[in-house]
C-alpha cells in the first residue's frame, strides 16, 4: 500500500498502543470532543493508523477521537496509513508530537514520554521531533534525576514549582560544605551522549569553550 493512503478503517480492527504518551483522558474534555465528533458526523480529523502484517492497524495518533467514535457507536473513522516506523523510539516521538501540537499531553506525561525517547535519542534529536526547545528537553531531563519531583510532577505540582525545586537543589549550600561522592557511570555517560547529539548545534565559541575545558582531562600530562 503506498505512504500516506486515506481509507476508512474499520474500528474493530484497531489496536491500541501501550507506549503512548498520554495515559490519562481528561473527562469533561472526552465528553465534549464526543458532542463535537456527533453533531460533525465523520467529517473529523484523520486518525493515524499502521498496517500490521495481521491486516489489523496500529494506531499512531488520534486515541480519544477512536475512543469517542466507539462510544457513539460508530464502526469505521477516516485514517491515514502511513508505513510502520521501524524503531519504537520512532513512534514514540511522533506520538508525542502528535499530541503536544494538540496541548493533551500534561508535563508529568510528557516527562514519562521523553523519559523512554532518551534511551535512544539525544535531547537535541527529541526538541526537532516534538517542536520543543532544546532548552525545554534538558528541563525535563533534569527534573527527571529527582525521583520524588517527577512525583510531584505527576501529583499536580506546577512545571515552574518543580524546576524552581531542580535549581535550588543545583545550588551549594551555604551552611554546610558540600559530601563529595562519586558520580555515576551512567550519568556521565548519558552526559557525554547529550554532548555528541548537541554538539553539531553548538557555535564555534560555546564549542572552543567546551574543548578548552575538556582536554586537561583528557590529557592530563598537557602534552600534545
Amino acid at each position: 500500500m503506498a505512504r500516506d493512503t486515506v481509507v476508512d478503517v474499520l474500528l474493530s480492527e484497531i489496536c491500541f498502543d501501550d507506549s503512548q504518551p498520554r495515559a490519562e483522558i481528561d473527562p469533561e474534555l472526552f465528553a465534549r470532543l464526543q458532542e463535537s465528533m456527533r453533531q460533525l458526523g465523520r467529517t473529523v480529523q484523520y486518525i493515524t493508523v499502521a498496517r500490521r502484517d495481521d491486516g489489523t492497524y496500529l494506531l499512531l495518533s488520534g486515541e480519544r477521537r477512536v475512543r469517542a467514535a466507539q462510544a457513539l457507536g460508530w464502526h469505521y473513522l477516516p485514517a491515514v496509513v502511513v508505513d510502520e516506523p521501524a524503531e519504537p523510539s520512532d513512534r514514540l516521538l511522533r506520538q508525542v508530537a502528535e499530541n503536544t501540537a494538540r496541548a493533551t499531553l500534561q508535563p508529568w506525561e510528557l516527562c514519562a514520554a521523553i523519559d523512554r525517547a532518551r534511551m535512544s535519542a539525544g535531547p537535541s534529536d527529541i526538541a526537532a521531533a516534538v517542536g520543543l526547545s532544546v532548552r525545554t528537553v534538558y528541563n525535563y531531563l533534569s527534573i527527571l534525576e529527582h525521583s520524588d519531583l517527577v512525583d510531584a510532577l505527576h501529583q499536580g505540582r506546577t512545571l515552574r514549582s518543580v524546576l524552581a525545586e531542580v535549581a535550588a537543589r543545583a545550588e551549594p549550600s551555604a551552611q554546610s560544605e558540600p559530601t563529595p561522592s562519586a558520580p555515576s557511570v551512567l550519568r556521565l555517560r548519558r552526559s557525554v551522549r547529550d554532548l555528541e547529539a548537541a554538539w553539531p548545534s553548538l557555535d564555534e565559541e560555546t564549542r572552543a569553550d567546551l574543548a578548552a575545558r575538556l582536554r586537561p582531562l583528557l590529557d592530563p600530562t598537557g602534552s600534545n
